[in-house]
């Protein structure tokens, strides 16, 4: 498992800690070879947490969190396959059931930035993992 305190620094550090925070984690991940998945799911849980305060001063940190998870999940394409598809299941699960309640909370949770950041960072992994994949027609 990731040191819970490297993930913390990469996602709320000033720029030059959040910088060295990501280089010690994709040396843990390149070192393990990303076998397991709770390595991406830990920083994808903290991207997610960060989405919620979308503003235009959080814009380069979640641009920096997109950018270095993505490469993060690059180590290994078979686990960015599965956890792109879990996370693009479970955000169409609750945009499912945002439309399916008829609740203003929960439209207004549906329509927020969230969703959107974090459909991008799918796009954005499984162009990294897998380019040539993704450009070919």
């Amino acid at each position: 498992m990731l040191p819970t305190r490297t993930v913390v620094l990469w996602s709320r550090s000033e720029e030059r800690l959040r910088v060295l925070a990501f280089l010690v984690l994709i040396r843990v991940c390149g070192a393990r070879r990303m076998p397991s998945s709770s390595s991406p799911q830990q920083t994808y849980v903290t991207y997610f947490r960060n989405c919620k305060f979308t503003s235009w001063s959080a814009l380069p940190l979640l641009s920096f969190m997109q950018l270095t998870l993505a490469k993060l999940l690059a180590l290994g394409p078979s686990v960015c396959y599965q956890r792109a598809f879990l996370y693009t299941r479970q955000l169409a699960i609750h945009l499912g059931n945002t439309v399916t309640t008829c609740k203003k909370k929960t439209h207004q949770s549906g329509s927020d930035w969230t969703l959107v950041h974090c459909l991008y960072l799918c796009c954005r992994a499984l162009s990294t993992a897998c380019p040539t994949r993704l450009s070919s027609p």
